[in-house]
C-alpha cells in the first residue's frame, strides 16, 4: 500500500514554511522511503474503537507564527479521549497554547512534558504521544505546548509574537527568545497545582526547546512537590538565539538527581551535535546517556525515522516513570511466586519474563535486567521459581514451607514433585502476565491486560524449563504469540525434560525467533572428543535448526548461565537487540508466522534477526573472545 507522502517543514530557523513558494517546499521534501512507516505499530483491536471517537488527526502547523485558523489543531492518542485543551498564561503575559491528557489513575500519576523545537508545534509529538499512550491503560499524563511565537501561542496581550519576530536579546521582553524558559517553567507550575499528577516528571525537548527544558527544570521549579522533573530527553539540543545552558543549569540538575538521554545525527540540520557533548559533560556519564549517529536527520525525525532511537526514548521514559512494583502469586496446590515487574509506559505492549536459573534467585539477573530497562520500552517481569529466593513451596500438614527442595526424576510427569512442576509454574505465570490476569497478595495488587507479543528468557536448566513451557504456550489459543526465546547455557536435557521437541514440533514450524549462548567451556564431559562444551553444541544445534530465525553466540569462557551474561559485556545488549526486533515486528505483524503476515516477509526491525547469518544486526553469529 502507497504511503502518503511525509509532511514537509522548513528546516532552515529564519525561514517560515507558510512563506516558502510550492516549488522550493516540494523540493525540501524529503524522500518518502524516509517517511515513519506507521504501519509498522498498528493500533491493537481495543484501540481501534478509541480511535474512531477521537479527534481528527491534522497535519502540523505553520512555523511562521500566524494567526491561528478556526480549525481545530490538536493531538489525539489511541486510548484516550480528545485531550483538554490547555491556555495558560505566563507572568510576562504570554497565552501558551497546549494539549493535556490527564492520566487514568485519580492520583499520584507520573507526567510527560513535550517541548518543540525551533519553527515548531506541538503537534510535531503526534507519533511519539501515539507510543506512550498506547493503551487506555498507559499510566503517564501528557501534555505539550506551543512555545510562544509558534502554533497557536502567539498573543501577548494586544501583541503579536510570530518566530520571525523573535530576538535573542532579553531586552525584548515577550519577544525575546529567552522567554521559553518562563513557558516551560509555566507548565511546570501549573502540573504542580494538579491533584492527580505525582512527583515524577520527564521532560521531551528538541534543540532549543530541549535547552529551554533544561533551564527551566533547574531554575524555575522550586523545591520538591508534584511534577519534580526526574528526566530529561533532549532530541538534537541546540543553543540557539541566545538560548543557553547558562553555568547554573548542570549543578542544579546534578543536586536534584536529574538524568538525561540526549541523541543527535550529524546530519542535521542544526549543525555539529555539541548540545548533545554539553549535556554529556555537564551532567557526567553517569547521569548522561548521549549517542550521536552518522544519520537520522533532526529532532522527533530521529524517533520517526530510527526505530532504535524510539526503542532508547521510550525505555529512558519507562525507567524513569514506569517503576517496579513486587507481586506474589498464589498457585492452585498452595505454592507462592514472588516476582518483579518493571512496568514501561504501556502495560498492553510486549512483556519480556525472565527465569534465573535453578538454584539461583532473580537478585542473579540483576545486571540483564538493568539492560533492558534501558533499551527495551516493555515490561519485564522476573520471578523465583518455587523452592528458591522467596517463592515458597506448597504448606505441609504442619502448616510449615516443605523447606529443601524436593523435586524428583522418579515419579510420573503428574506427580506434584516431579521437576516438570516448574514448567507449569512458568505456564500458570505466562498466562497472567501475557493472557490478562488478577495478581492478588500485592499491597497494589496488580491487573495485567492481554499483551500483543510475549518472550521467554531463560538461564541453564530454567531454559530448559521455558523451552518445555513455551513449547505448550504456544498451542493455546488463548495467548498472545510467543515472539522469541532466548537460551543462556542452554541445556538440552535434564531430569526428564528436554528442549528439543518443544523446539521441533512447536516453535521451528511458528517461526519463533530463538537466541541462544554458551561459553565453549562449559560443562565439559569426557564424550566432547572436539574439545567443545555440551552447551554449545546445543547451540550449535539450535543454530542449524532454526536457521534464519536463530541468533546464536559462543565464547570461548567457562562461564555458565547469569555469569555469561555478567562477565561477557556485549551478550546482555545482544540480547536486547534480538528481543527488541523481534517484539517490534510481532506487533506490527511483520514477522514471518506473524497474524498478517505474508509468509516469507521478514521486514521491519527485525530484519537483522532473520539474515543470513543468523546474528544481530553488525554482531557476528559466532563469538570467540578469549574469555573476556
Amino acid at each position: 500500500m502507497k504511503r502518503p507522502p511525509c509532511p514537509v517543514r522548513a528546516s532552515s530557523p529564519s525561514w517560515a514554511a507558510g512563506s516558502l513558494p510550492p516549488l522550493l517546499l516540494a523540493c525540501l521534501a524529503l524522500p518518502e522511503a524516509s517517511c515513519r512507516k506507521t504501519d509498522r505499530l498498528p493500533p491493537r483491536e481495543e484501540e481501534r474503537d478509541e480511535a474512531e471517537a477521537g479527534a481528527e488527526r491534522l497535519p502540523p502547523s505553520d512555523a511562521g507564527g500566524a494567526e491561528a485558523s478556526e480549525a481545530p489543531r490538536r493531538l489525539s492518542a489511541f486510548g484516550r479521549p480528545t485531550p483538554e485543551k490547555l491556555a495558560l498564561t505566563t507572568s510576562d503575559g504570554v497565552a501558551l497554547v497546549g494539549d493535556y491528557f490527564p492520566p487514568p489513575e485519580p492520583s499520584g500519576a507520573p507526567v510527560v512534558v513535550l517541548v518543540h523545537g525551533e519553527g515548531g508545534s506541538r503537534l510535531d509529538f503526534q507519533p511519539l504521544v501515539d507510543r506512550i499512550l498506547a493503551t487506555p491503560t498507559a499510566r503517564p499524563a501528557v501534555v505539550a505546548i506551543d512555545l510562544r511565537g509558534h502554533g497557536e501561542s502567539v498573543h501577548a496581550g494586544r501583541q503579536t509574537l510570530a518566530v520571525r519576530t523573535l530576538k535573542p536579546d532579553p531586552a525584548a521582553g515577550v519577544g525575546s527568545w529567552q522567554g521559553l524558559v518562563e513557558d516551560v517553567g509555566a507548565v511546570l507550575r501549573w502540573l504542580r497545582g494538579r491533584a492527580e499528577i505525582g512527583e515524577r516528571a520527564v521532560i521531551v525537548g528538541v534543540d532549543v526547546g530541549a535547552v529551554a527544558a533544561a533551564r527551566a527544570a533547574a531554575e524555575v521549579l522550586g523545591p520538591p512537590g508534584r511534577a519534580v522533573v526526574v528526566g530529561l530527553v533532549a532530541l538534537s539540543p541546540a543553543e540557539l538565539h541566545g538560548v543557553a545552558f547558562g553555568t547554573r543549569t548542570f549543578p542544579a540538575l546534578s543536586s536534584r538527581g536529574v538524568q538525561a538521554l540526549a541523541v543527535a545525527a550529524e546530519d542535521g540540520p542544526a549543525g555539529p551535535p555539541q548540545g548533545v557533548r554539553a549535556l554529556e559533560a555537564g551532567l557526567g556519564t553517569a547521569r548522561a546517556q548521549a549517542e550521536v549517529f552518522a544519520t537520522g536527520g533532526h529532532g522527533m525525525e530521529l524517533v520517526e525515522r530510527r526505530p532504535d532511537v524510539e526503542a532508547r526514548v521510550l525505555a529512558f521514559l519507562r525507567r524513569m516513570l514506569g517503576g517496579t512494583r513486587d507481586f506474589a502469586l498464589t498457585l492452585d496446590d498452595g505454592a507462592v511466586l514472588h516476582g518483579s515487574i518493571d512496568a514501561s509506559l504501556d502495560p498492553g505492549g510486549p512483556a519480556v519474563i525472565l527465569v534465573p536459573d535453578v538454584g539461583k534467585d532473580r537478585s542473579s539477573l540483576r545486571r540483564l535486567r538493568g539492560v533492558l530497562a534501558e533499551r527495551l520500552p516493555y515490561d519485564v517481569v522476573v520471578f523465583d521459581l518455587r523452592g528458591y529466593g522467596e517463592s515458597r513451596l506448597p504448606e505441609v500438614d504442619g502448616g510449615e514451607d516443605a523447606g529443601e527442595v524436593p523435586f524428583r526424576d522418579d515419579v510420573s510427569e503428574d506427580d506434584p514433585w516431579s521437576w516438570r512442576v516448574l514448567v507449569r509454574d512458568l505456564e500458570a505465570l505466562s498466562r497472567i502476565v501475557a493472557a490478562g490476569g488478577d495478581v492478588a497478595g500485592t499491597p497494589e495488587p496488580l491487573h495485567f491486560i492481554r499483551r500483543s507479543a510475549y518472550a521467554l528468557v531463560g538461564m541453564g536448566m530454567a531454559g530448559t524449563v521455558a523451552a518445555e513451557a513455551a513449547g505448550e504456550l504456544v498451542e493455546d489459543s488463548g495467548m498472545p504469540r510467543l515472539g522469541a526465546l532466548v537460551l543462556i547455557s542452554p541445556i538440552a536435557n535434564a531430569h526428564g525434560m528436554t528442549i528439543w521437541s518443544a523446539l521441533g514440533d512447536h516453535l521451528l514450524p511458528r517461526r519463533v525467533g530463538v537466541f541462544a549462548a554458551a561459553g565453549s567451556r562449559a560443562l565439559l564431559t569426557a564424550a566432547d572428543v572436539d574439545g567443545m562444551g555440551s552447551v554449545a553444541k546445543t547451540v550449535r544445534a539450535i543454530q542449524a535448526m532454526f536457521r534464519d530465525d536463530a541468533v546464536t553466540r559462543i565464547y570461548t569462557s567457562d562461564a555458565h548461565g547469569e555469569v555469561l551474561v555478567n562477565v561477557h559485556a556485549d551478550l546482555a545488549p545482544a540480547i536486547a537487540d534480538f528481543l527488541f526486533a523481534r517484539l517490534s515486528d510481532e506487533r506490527s505483524g511483520a514477522l514471518p508466522g506473524g497474524e498478517g503476515a505474508d509468509a516469507g516477509a521478514g521486514g521491519g526491525a527485525g530484519a537483522g534477526a532473520g539474515s543470513a547469518t543468523g546474528s544481530v544486526p553488525g554482531a557476528p553469529a559466532v563469538v570467540a573472545d578469549g574469555g573476556r
